[in-house]
């Protein structure tokens, strides 16, 4: 028997809705994030369920219309937290998760200008191979048909580049396009092969960001305006190596699926 809601608490610019239900045999919270503006579900997000010593429990990403699940292992105080790249970050006011509860939630993400902070560069050399390894980054290149930047390639490639697209342009399979008109560095993106499948729409690929989706081929978000916040927040120096692949058939098994149809571009940057 469903419960009605018990909670209400404002967050970040967003209404945060706590409903009870029915006792089950774990901690669960389920619930779907929408875009503030739009009111339109948002894929791709990170939801994080944290304890009360700000540890993450249970991370997932949303998925068929921004729904998410997550699971505690067990009761106590918890909060919610949702990133997006193009939006702020935003966490729930703490609730009670009490033993073997259901709780459903309602997260509006406000857009930002930027969606990520700039990246910071830290690591020494031999801990960034050390990095691309446990990422299995080498793996895949000696086993998958896709692109792979590194190395000297990847460094004569950022000496050139004005911009994290440019990075991307001149690779076989990835055009340059204009975005509204202009031929200005701000007005150009680059495409996938990928996004041209007669499949489905191709909006845009699927984009991981050091092992994070921040993009996906939903039609909330523009294409555009995801390469001009990847452009203002991944400069071309602090890039470490990049995997796109550009089609179903070059995609290694662990990045397959529903979603990359459309091309899938992974960015790991230096830690």
């Amino acid at each position: 028997m469903r419960l009605k809601p018990v909670a209400r608490a404002l967050v970040a610019g967003g209404m945060l809705l706590l409903g009870a239900a029915s006792a089950s045999y774990a901690q669960v919270v389920r619930g779907t994030v929408v875009d503030s503006a739009t009111a339109k579900p948002l894929d791709a997000c990170w939801v994080s369920l944290i304890d009360s010593e700000g540890h993450v429990v249970h991370r997932v990403a949303t998925v068929n219309g921004g729904r998410f699940s997550l699971s505690a292992p067990g009761p106590g105080n918890h909060l919610v937290q949702v990133e997006r790249l193009g939006y702020r970050t935003v966490r729930s006011a703490q609730f009670a998760l009490k033993d073997g509860a259901e709780i459903e939630l309602s997260l509006v993400l406000p857009p930002a200008a930027v969606g990520l902070e700039p990246v910071t560069v830290t690591a020494a050399p031999e801990g960034a191979t050390n990095y691309l390894h446990r990422a299995g980054y080498f793996e895949r290149k000696r086993s998958s048909q896709g692109v792979y930047l590194d190395g000297p390639e990847l460094e004569e490639r950022r000496k050139r580049a004005r911009d994290f697209a440019d990075v991307l342009r001149a690779i076989p399979g990835v055009s340059t396009v204009a975005l509204g008109g202009g031929s200005s560095v701000d007005n150009r993106a680059f495409r996938l092969r990928g996004m041209e499948s007669l499949v489905r729409p191709c909006r845009m690929p699927l984009v991981y960001l050091d092992g994070m989706v921040v993009a996906a081929n939903d039609h909330g978000t523009s294409w555009g305006q995801l390469v001009r916040e990847l452009n203002a927040v991944i400069y071309p120096e602090h890039l470490l190596a990049i995997e796109v692949y550009r089609g179903p058939s070059e995609l290694p098994m662990q990045y397959s699926g529903a979603d990359s149809g459309c091309g899938v571009i992974l960015i790991w940057t230096k830690r």
